[in-house]
Order: C-alpha cells, then structure tokens, then sequence
C-alpha cells in the first residue's frame, strides 16, 4: 500500500495494525521508519513476540467460518425479504376484501370464517346451482333444493332461496370470504418462515461477529506465517539480512543486499507493506511482481512517475482517489515536458493523457480502468457541510452516513463590515481578529471537555492570510492551548486528506479584493478541499456583501449557506412531514397522540427513511413501514436500506400494516421500548 504523503500511509498502517495482528502491515520508508521496522523484525527473530497468549480462539477459526456466517445473514436477509413480500400481498388482499365488503354492506349469507375446503365446496355447489337455474324441469328444481340445503347446513343458516338474487349475493359474500381464506393463508406462510423482528435481532447478532471473526482469521494466519518463519533457519537467516539491509547507510551495499537476496519467503510471512511512492526503493528490491496487488491511496495527488516503482512490484493495481480534490504539485516547465514528448514522438491523444505536469496517477488509471468503482459513502461531515460538495461535484451521488446532529448551526456565516485586503498582499486584518475571537469562544465554550477537546483548523485560500492568522494565535495563545485542541492553519493544500471538528474558512475577499483572488480561490479543486475538511461545524468569514459577488462556485456557496441558516430557524420536527402514503400517515398520527415527535420525507444516508420518531428526552428510532405499496419509488431492497441507515448510525425498528390491524397498540409499544434502548 502507497501514497504520496507520510500521512497517509500511516492512517492506513495504522488503522490494520489496530486490529491486533502481530506484524499484519510493516511501515517502512524514510529512516525513522526503517529504524523502527528494523527493530520489530529483530524482536520477531528473537522470538520476543508473544504469539500464543490469547490465540486461544483465533486458531480454531478459517476463512471457510467467515464465509459460513456471511451465507447465514444472506439467508436471514432474504427471509426477511420474503416476509415484507408476503406482507404486502397480505395488505392487498384485504384491501380488495374491505372494498368489496364495504360495496356489499350487512352480510346476509356468510357470518363465519370459512375454510379453504368449505370455500370450494360452496364455489363447487354454487356453480351447480347456476347451471340448473338456466334449465327447466322437475329434476333442475330437485338439484337445486338439494344444494341449498347443502349451503346452509355448511353457513349454518335458516333460509337459503335457490333465487337468481340470492345466489348472485352468496357468489359476491364468498368472494369476500375467499379473500379472507387467502390472507389468512399469507399469514400462514409468514409465520411458517419466522418472526421478522426475531429474525433481525438474529443478523444484528451475526454482524456483530463478523469483525470479531474477521481479526481472528488474520490472527490465526499472521500466527502461522511467524511460527513457519521460526521455524525455518533459511527464512530467519534472510530476515536477518534485510533487518540490517534496510537500515544500511551505504546506499550501493543496501542496493546490492535488496537485489540479491529472495525475499518471496519473507513476503510470504510479511504480507502487507506500508511505504510512500518516494520511498519504497530502500524498504523492497527493484524486483517485478514482487506483490499481488499494490493499493495507491490519495492517487490525485501522486505524480504518475513516482508510482512506476510501485507499479512494476505489482502484478494488479487498485488506484483509489478523488480527482475533485487538489491535484499532485508539478515544478516542470511547460515548455520542457513539451520538447520531451515531441522528442520521442509521444502521440496526441496519449499526449492528453500522460502529461506530467497536468495529469495524475489517478487521472491515468481512469483512462484505462475498464470498471471504475465509486466510493459513495461519507462518513466525516454533517449533511450541511457537505451536501454542497455533494450537489456541486459529485454529482449528488455521495451517500451521507452521518447522523443529523441534532443542531441548527451546523455552517455559520459571519459578515466583516470593516475588512480590507493589503495593497501588497492578500491579507485581511479585521477578518483575522474576527476569527481569532471566534477561536477564542470555541476554546471557552468547550472548556469542560476534558476527556475530547474539540479539534480546530483555519484554511485559506491565501498564504498572506494564512500567516497573518498563524501569527495572531500565536499571540494569544498559549503553546499547550493550541496542542490541546490542534489547532492548524493553512491553505487547502495543507488539510489535504486531514480534518478537524471544527473549520473557519478565512476568504479574506473584500470590496477592494483583486478580480484575480476571486478568480483563484473559486478552482473548483481548491474550494471543494477547503469546505470538506470539518466534521461538525463549518464557519465562514467574508469582508463583502454577498450581494455584490459575481456569479460562480463563492456566490453559489455563499447562498447556500444563508439558505440553511434561515431553514435551521425553522423546527426540524415541523408540519412539513411528507408521507409515502396513507397507512405511514395513520401511524406518525398515533405515534403524536403518545406525545412522540414525528418526521417523514427526508433524507438519511442517501435514502429516505419513511418515519422517523424522536421522544422527550432526544432518543431517536426510524420506523420502516411494511406492506403498503409507496408513491416514492426506490431500487434499494428493503433490508438493504435497514442496513444502510443501521451502518450510518439509526436505530430502526419495522412495522407491518398487518401486525397494525391486529394491534395497533403493540405496535406503538414497540416503538417505545425501542426509544428506551436507544444508546
């Protein structure tokens, strides 16, 4: 796994070595990595590891139990399915039932439940009687009579005229009473496959296992990769060449040793190697297909020759990157790469798309990859911060998995009447002593958080103005201060792949601003980097009004951020619920009555949760509904869509229009006790 950027490589290092599995990816690269690679290889050479303490689970696992568990939460996901299936036809069928009876009015024939062999008979003798009644004669007559006495002895009723009328409303009465039988007979097949609810809690249960289990596997094999390694004298001879290797200064020996040596043993105990694409050459020999794959994060900001060492390791390449965020910095003239690419006569059209200065390793692999996969969940912003980029980018295809956080003020906009930009330098005084007091009120605001102080960054477009803030804080805070809440200010360049709880976006832009800074901070890649960088709260400072911006990606951002503030005015919980249908209307009423809060019609996680149920005390629980058709149509699977909204963080709890008619009472209850378990 590579990148550019120390950072992150060591996000990603980190994140697999969090999973507890002895050596399970090796960072290695500049020398203060080779120096600590170096010492943890020699400690699993001396044996100074303990791989047999708390094992004592992971090596009875294998890969075969996660695939066994995957296939049992697949086929738990599909009774469920099967069962919001079922009971939608069940809510059909009496649909059409309550239609028809209501048409029909008193019942005159059929007061009992019958059965499906009793309804038959009675379609059966009905039609009987039907033919006969088309006929004349003595024996027709006799039939009929017989029949009659027949229907009434299974209606258990007095009278029964073998009339025209009377057999028309029977026929009509039985319609009824074998739409009754069918819903009964749906019911039937729900209860036969199970207990939706009890079958959820079932796949919570197996979900809940599943990362478990997927450490233990990794354990389970990092264990037998290392005993093998000891076990080996060849093996641990070779490891002990490359320990010294990579921590050898000089560089031809170093070279030598990485050529020479056969790693594959070593690769085979030491699967997963975390490097920078500058520095790989003293961590791994110049040896082909060294890897199976090779994983290139952050890839819109690698230049494409830098990645060609990693490449050439490689027998498959994954390129993950965002080619809507900041670009690699390229010092090449122009006028150089040019000569080059004439030189060698380069073709035109892959003159576009190898160009060094402009084009980045991500840009290349989206030439030539034949199925490019979206990454669409966002798991760092609220929906305000990011729902601009989201419009504005990407196309509104972004999934957004963080909750609502329940605040109105999540982008804030504070005008600097006063604000002027420096003749010889982008920089706004009166706007850095609006951010620096700004600054100030998040710190005091936040003084009792001991356990998780909130995390502060500063961007701007402009290093002018970046300096002048870096300076001011300086001045007026202390050095523990701005460690404690890591405050950093920089430009976009600077929380490139980085974040911070809380973002002030510094525009310096003013009535005397250049027409060329307007022109510079809207680069779509730029601005896209300096509003995504905050996960709870976006803070906006601008010295001009926003009236008198011109058209483009500033005034766009602007008035999309005054429009959410005015709409944060507004209750969340309004009466502006929008419901897919009647039935989810009947029950956010009910559910009002109990003194809970209601909202319907909005968007959770890239999906539309049918009903979302908040009680006094700010517990929250969405409520799917099952069994009535919506008038919003979706492609996502109902259960899927569970998933999607439990992954982002909901809890969710399903209703059927059935279960409704039996007892609407348990139902609301269910909510309830639901609301109480909520975390």
């Amino acid at each position: 796994m590579a990148s550019r950027m120390d950072k992150a490589v060591d996000v990603v290092a980190q994140r697999l070595n969090e999973l507890g599995a002895p050596f399970l990816a090796l960072r290695a690269g500049r020398l203060n990595y080779q120096k600590q690679l170096s010492f943890q290889l020699q400690d699993s050479i001396a044996n100074k590891i303990d791989i047999d303490t708390g094992y004592e689970e992971a090596i009875l696992v294998d890969v075969e139990d996660m695939y066994a568990l995957l296939n049992a939460i697949k086929e738990l996901e599909n009774k469920c399915e099967k069962i919001i299936e079922l009971e939608k036809s069940w809510q059909e069928v009496m649909a059409r039932k309550l239609a028809l009876e209501a048409d029909l009015g008193e019942k005159i024939f059929i007061n009992k439940k019958l059965k499906k062999d009793e309804v038959d008979e009675i379609k059966k003798v009905l039609s009987s009687i039907e033919k006969n009644l088309e006929k004349s004669g003595i024996f027709s007559s006799i039939s009929n009579s017989l029949s009659a006495m027949k229907l009434k002895k299974i209606l258990n009723i007095s009278s029964l005229p073998a009339e025209p009328e009377s057999i028309m409303r029977l026929s009509l009465e039985l319609q009824a009473a074998e739409m009754e039988c069918e819903a009964r007979m749906v019911e039937t097949r729900i209860h036969k496959i199970g207990n939706i609810h009890q079958i959820l809690g079932q796949i919570k249960q197996l979900k809940k296992k599943q990362k478990g289990l997927a450490v233990d596997i990794l354990k389970n094999k990092r264990r037998e990769s290392l005993k093998g390694l000891l076990r080996d004298q060849i093996k641990r001879q070779r490891l002990i060449v490359h320990t010294k290797a990579i921590v050898e200064r000089k560089k031809n020996l170093q070279n030598r040793l990485l050529e020479e040596e056969d790693f594959t043993p070593l690769l085979e105990a030491f699967p997963c190697w975390c490097v920078t694409t500058y520095a790989i050459s003293g961590s791994l020999p110049m040896k082909s297909g060294l890897f199976d794959v090779a994983i290139i994060d952050e890839a819109s900001q690698c230049d494409i020759a830098s990645c060609f060492p990693i490449l050439f390791r490689a027998k498959k390449a994954v390129i993950v990157g965002d080619d809507k965020q900041l670009p690699h910095l390229s010092f090449l003239e122009k006028a150089k790469e040019q000569s080059f690419l004439s030189q060698y006569n380069i073709p035109d059209k892959y003159q576009l798309m190898w160009r060094f200065r402009t084009n980045s390793m991500f840009d290349l692999a989206n030439y030539y990859s034949t199925n490019p996969v979206l990454l669409d969940e966002h798991f760092r912003s609220y929906y305000p911060i990011i729902q601009f980029s989201n419009q504005e980018f990407y196309g509104n295809r972004i999934r957004i998995m963080t909750k609502d956080s329940g605040s109105n003020d999540v982008l804030e906009l504070h005008l600097v009447t006063d604000g002027k930009v420096d003749s010889d330098a982008t920089r706004n005084m009166p706007e850095v002593e609006a951010v620096v007091k700004r600054i100030h009120e998040l710190i005091l605001q936040d003084e009792g958080n001991e356990d998780n102080p909130v995390s502060i960054g500063v961007v701007s477009p402009f290093r002018g103005q970046v300096d002048l803030i870096g300076k001011a804080l300086r001045q007026v805070l202390t050095e523990s201060t701005i460690r404690r809440h890591q405050i950093e200010v920089g430009t976009a360049h600077t929380f490139q792949g980085d974040e911070r709880d809380v973002m002030i976006f510094s525009l310096a832009v003013a009535d005397n601003s250049f027409a060329q800074s307007l022109t510079f901070l809207q680069k779509p890649n730029l601005f896209n980097v300096a509003i995504t960088r905050a996960r709870k709260k976006l803070i906006t400072f601008l010295s001009r009004d926003p009236k008198s911006l011109p058209a483009g990606l500033l005034k766009d951002y602007i008035e999309y951020t005054q429009n959410y503030i005015e709409s944060a005015k507004e209750d969340e919980f309004s009466s502006k619920n929008k419901f897919k249908n009647s039935f989810e209307q009947t029950v956010a009423q009910a559910l009002i009555m109990e003194g809970l809060e209601v909202k319907a019609g909005f968007e959770a996680a890239g999906v539309y949760p049918d009903i979302m149920v908040k009680d006094e005390f700010n517990n929250e629980v969405i409520v799917e509904i099952d069994g009535v058709e919506d008038n919003l149509k979706s492609n996502t699977k109902d259960i899927k869509k569970q998933t999607i909204l439990e992954r982002a963080g909901y809890k969710v709890v399903r209703m059927s229009f059935r279960e409704w008619e039996h007892s609407s009472q348990a139902c609301i209850d269910r909510v309830k006790q639901i609301l109480v378990k909520v975390d």
